[in-house]
């Protein structure tokens, strides 16, 4: 069990002070899964507000999350589950929203990163035109509109993307 330290828990609690009432617990929520996985946060050097949450086990970043500026203090969520076998649509969704929003930068070239040897390859989008564009897995997928009734899915990707973090170190 990774320790979570004084320092840590003043990163989580500045985060929670600066996301907005409504989405405070959603937050919260998140970040207690992430700290019981053992990834702890690490303030990224930003606009607004990022943590990053890493684990010193993996040595992998599985999510990110933050306030950015002239969001109204809206939360961004942002995480890792290209191992996860079925997704949810929502998730499915952030994934081709993010490929269309970066005109498909970041495919897949097999550096391994996320497992390609082990034919894990990143995340899978189809595309409008039929073909399947994949996208490096090295990259967190940013969530949109992420709220309360979705945190049980984030979690079960979270612990499902953990698990095959772990299976690759042992």
């Amino acid at each position: 069990m990774v320790a979570v330290t004084e320092r840590h828990k003043d990163l989580v609690a500045e985060l929670l002070s600066l996301v907005n009432d409504r989405e405070r617990e959603t937050c919260r929520s998140i970040v207690a899964v992430l700290l019981e996985l053992g990834y702890l946060p690490r303030r990224d050097k930003v606009r607004g507000h990022v943590l990053s949450f890493r684990s010193p086990t993996t040595g992998q970043t599985i999510a990110k999350i933050g306030t950015l500026p002239g969001t109204d203090r809206a939360t961004s969520y942002a995480i890792k589950f290209y191992a996860c076998k079925a997704p949810p649509p929502k998730f499915v969704s952030a994934v081709t929203v993010a490929v269309e929003e970066s005109s498909r930068q970041h495919p897949c070239v097999g550096c391994g990163v996320c497992g390609a040897a082990a034919d894990v390859r990143g995340y899978r989008c189809p595309l409008p035109t039929g073909e399947e564009f994949v996208r490096c897995g090295a990259y967190v997928v940013k969530i949109p509109d992420l709220r309360r009734e979705d945190v049980a899915d984030f979690g079960g990707l979270l612990r499902e993307q953990h698990e095959y973090f772990l299976s690759r170190i042992r």
